[in-house]
């Protein structure tokens, strides 16, 4: 038996509410989720359509298959606000075929989908006419949907038909906004030979889409008979955005894809799986986006591409006022072929992350280790990433409840940490650790001066250790700012070269023989009969 079938695994009421924006429908039972798939699948001109929804309880949807709330064309699309109010749906069950799969069918006319939390959905669709779907909607007509989570989610398409599935909307068609995503360890399973997916959408055409702060955990078990019309995208699946009106922009996203049982015919990027021409229009942005995987098993193609795949080229920019931040994971991917399908020059930082991006010459401890912190160039720049465990993460309402951040002082090079003379006493470097206890760093050949550290939060309205030691343990639970509180400057050491210039005297050389120049911190003198300096 199904939710609104005919079953009648639903209720002839709400729990609540008159469907307005101050007074929602209240649902708090599976059955009065079913009901309203009922009302809008029942008719085209159902008046339920556009009203406002509240989930308020726990739903466990595992009792009976769940039939998608405006499933069978545009006509039924959902155009109202549906509220889940952070509350989880559990073992939504879809099977069968239908025109749009997901908890919605089609969702249309600026409506707003929010505050849902999916554990273990599973959709197993068949047929020939399922066209469309996604975790929470088949088809996107203008619509916004913001903080989600889909955990553990499993999808299964036999389709016959090409198929456009997302992890989020399977088809993106006119402006659709998606904010504040979890993807949390979803797999997508085909056995036919023509899909498009992606881990937002499958397909963006001929529309505007808008991704800020999602993370994508993504896993696409393909068919090894897969053709060319197959192909596999960490966002999009299928780019037709040509048009410079309709701009794909991708703000703060972390992802990571992992393609099994690949066929040499189909094609996967880590951005886009494959475009539908080559788009000379800069309409594809880019702020702070991470690839944290991008791999395959089973055959290449000649066009899989480490950022879009397919033989057609597009520009990438960065969003309007930024600065494009693109990193590339090389420790978890097998996909090389960064310049494929991108016509444009892109700042992009492809580095191992187990060792850090090293502009400079690295991060190391107090013990002179280095530091194996999946460290990169995103974090320092963008305020909403995050570590969780031991990978980057973009913090999101639904996210795991301890990612940490750590600002540290850098251990290296500390004559450009302290700037003396200068305008400021310290630079502030970034290290990210996953110890629940970071050691302050001794100050090195420095330690002469007396230095102590100041432990504050990251926005340095809390202190938590105005007079700090150098090799203090700390806890950093929490986010830590630490900078240098005190410091003897009287002790440094330094002569006049001349009436205008002041030099340290560790800046001074003298030859100890014929061959060999020293500078003066390699230098002893006798101090008194019993003290060398």
């Amino acid at each position: 038996m199904a939710y609104s079938s005919a079953h009648y695994i639903r209720t002839t009421s709400f729990a609540g509410g008159s469907g307005t924006s101050s007074s929602p429908y209240l649902i708090s039972t599976p059955a009065q989720l079913g009901y309203l798939s009922y009302l809008i699948n029942s008719s085209t001109s159902s008046s339920y359509k556009s009203k406002y929804y509240k989930v308020t309880a726990n739903l466990d949807m595992s009792d009976n298959k769940w039939i998608p709330i405006g499933y069978a064309s545009s006509g039924y699309s959902f155009t109202g606000t549906f509220d889940g109010d952070g509350y989880w749906i559990n073992y939504l069950t879809v099977e069968g075929s239908y025109s749009g799969a997901g908890l919605f069918g089609y969702i249309s006319s600026s409506c707003n989908i929010k505050n849902i939390r999916l554990e273990s959905p599973e959709f197993i669709l068949t047929g020939s006419s399922t066209t469309y779907s996604g975790f929470i909607a088949g088809y996107s007509n203008t619509s916004n949907i913001s903080n989600i989570l889909i955990s553990s989610g499993w999808l299964k398409s036999s389709n016959t038909t090409t198929n456009y599935i997302g992890g989020i909307v399977g088809m993106v068609y006119n402006p659709t906004t998606v904010t504040d995503v979890y993807l949390d360890s979803c797999t997508i399973e085909t056995t036919s030979t023509s899909h498009r997916i992606g881990g937002i959408t499958g397909w963006t055409n001929s529309a505007n889409l808008t991704v800020e702060r999602a993370n994508i955990y993504l896993t696409v078990n393909s068919s090894s008979s897969a053709g060319t019309n197959y192909c596999v995208g960490g966002v999009v699946g299928y780019n037709s955005n040509s048009n410079s009106s309709y701009i794909t922009s991708l703000t703060d996203v972390n992802i990571s894809l992992n393609v099994t049982n690949k066929s040499s015919s189909s094609t996967m990027g880590g951005l886009i799986g494959n475009l539908s021409t080559n788009i000379k229009a800069s309409n594809i942005l880019l702020e702070h986006v991470s690839i944290y995987k991008c791999y395959y098993s089973g055959s290449a193609n000649t066009y899989d591409g480490a950022l879009v795949g397919g033989s057609y080229t597009c520009k990438i920019n960065p969003v309007s006022g930024s600065t494009l931040l693109l990193d590339y994971n090389t420790d978890n991917s097998n996909i090389t072929k960064y310049t494929n399908g991108v016509s444009t020059s892109l700042t992009t930082y492809y580095s191992s992350f187990s060792s850090e991006f090293k502009p400079s010459g690295g991060y190391y401890d107090d013990s002179g280790n280095n530091v194996k912190t999946y460290m990169i160039n995103t974090y320092g720049n963008g305020e909403n990433w995050v570590l969780n465990g031991t990978t980057p993460f973009v913090k999101v309402p639904y996210g795991p409840s301890s990612p940490k951040r750590v600002y540290a002082l850098q251990l290296v090079d500390w004559e450009w940490i302290y700037l003396f003379g200068g305008t400021g006493d310290q630079t502030i470097k970034v290290i990210y650790t996953t110890a629940s206890t970071y050691k302050l760093p001794f100050p090195d050949k420095y330690a002469y001066l007396g230095i102590t550290l100041k432990v504050q939060s990251s926005d340095g309205n809390t202190t938590y250790m105005s007079n700090a030691s150098p090799g203090t343990p700390i806890s950093i639970g929490a986010d830590k700012k630490i900078t240098v509180n005190t410091l003897d400057k009287t002790k440094l050491i330094s002569y006049k070269k001349d009436s205008s210039t002041t030099v340290e005297v560790e800046d001074i050389c003298y030859k100890s023989d014929s061959s060999t120049i020293k500078t003066v911190n390699d230098y002893k003198y006798k101090k008194d009969s019993s003290t060398i300096v």
